[in-house]
């Protein structure tokens, strides 16, 4: 029997660039078609996804509430209750299609610090990797790092991903030829699939035996990704979606396609 393993990454609910649930839209946002644009595009995805064994949620869930010196308000709440229960509203259809959840921390200020994570788990009902690691002190949904074991598998998943790179190529045949480097030096157990977020732009590429796959997310650049990169590379690298990987009784991966969506040329607006 086919198995079905979802990944979706950088979601940033309540962001005003990214995921906002209808009743959080401000009328006169001039933001709210970019806001509209993405929550359509979500939703569709949660629809066309099919029934999973597992869903990996990689990091940067919520949007956070700090605000960078000098740019423009990035959310429209800075309670954490409200993120979380934007967030719960947005992701619980789709983890309802997953028999088993499991978290990534992402960056700090977005969803690593402050028990969001703790959180949200509890609220997924997700699962928890690390109860039996007694210095835990209890229940931990989500890490830096996962290793979960799949079909004689391994999916090594972690939200923050390399940096200084053109070529996304090259960026993850680094990875690969790194990891299997930390592998053989006996550093890190082996990975058959290295799964990265936090860049929001889309790859899959086998190479080494791996298979590294970086994944999309669901906002539009905002202000800062502008600054950091220039307009045209941070639309250019800017992808939307998410992936569902398969893996038959005999080990084959594929993946599905049509989860990723355009960016609307319509949305480009002045920052």
């Amino acid at each position: 029997m086919t198995a079905r393993i979802g990944f979706v990454s950088d979601l940033h609910f309540l962001s005003r660039y990214g995921l906002m649930p209808p009743d959080w839209r401000q009328a006169r946002d001039p933001l709210r078609p970019i806001q509209e644009y993405l929550w359509a595009c979500f939703r569709d995805f949660t629809t066309s996804v099919p029934p999973l064994d597992a869903l990996l949620i990689v990091g940067d869930v919520v949007e956070g509430t700090k605000q960078l010196r000098g740019e423009p308000r990035g959310n429209a709440s800075d309670d954490e209750t409200d993120q979380l229960d934007a967030c719960e509203e947005g992701l619980v259809p789709l983890c309802k299609k997953a028999k088993q959840v499991y978290l990534v921390a992402g960056t700090p200020f977005h969803d690593a610090t402050g028990g969001r994570i703790e959180a949200l788990g509890e609220r997924l009902k997700a699962a928890c990797p690390n109860t039996t690691i007694k210095r835990w002190a209890g229940r931990r949904y989500g890490g830096q790092v996962l290793n979960l074991q799949w079909r004689g598998l391994t999916i090594n998943a972690s939200h923050h991903n390399t940096r200084g790179w053109m070529w996304l190529g090259g960026a993850a045949s680094r990875m690969a030829v790194l990891s299997a480097a930390a592998e053989a030096v006996r550093k890190l157990p082996r990975a058959d699939i290295i799964v990265r977020a936090d860049l929001h732009t889309h790859l899959k590429m086998e190479t080494l035996g791996k298979w590294v796959v970086f994944l999309p997310g669901w906002t539009m650049p905002n202000p800062h990704a502008i600054k950091r990169m220039e307009a045209i590379r941070a639309y250019l690298a800017t992808d939307i979606g998410g992936a569902v990987m398969t893996v038959e009784e005999d080990g084959t991966i594929g993946w599905m396609r049509g989860l990723t969506y355009p960016l609307s040329r319509s949305e480009v607006y002045i920052a």
